[in-house]
């Protein structure tokens, strides 16, 4: 949630929505050019792991604000869900 610092609630809400029913709990990873680094998605499945949460998605992002207009030539679509 950019531009907000409520991180921590938002995992403990995530994890009382997991404790009611893992099944229908999705968490997501959208990758931008900004948010990217392998130490951020490792952090990312770890949290997720220890919450509980078996449905985890990682989708790259195409849009880039604050660049001006989009190349979209430039990424490569990329997305992926994993269920535990």
């Amino acid at each position: 949630m950019r531009g907000v610092d409520c991180f921590d609630i938002v995992w403990e809400n995530v994890a009382k929505y997991v404790s009611i029913n893992a099944d229908k709990v999705m968490v997501k990873y959208i990758v931008m050019p900004d948010y990217c680094e392998l130490h951020e998605l490792n952090v990312f499945a770890k949290r997720c792991a220890s919450t509980g949460v078996t449905n985890v998605g990682v989708i790259q992002s195409i849009i880039h604000y604050g660049v001006g207009v989009l190349d979209t030539k430039k990424f490569i679509p990329c997305s992926f869900f994993v269920s535990f």
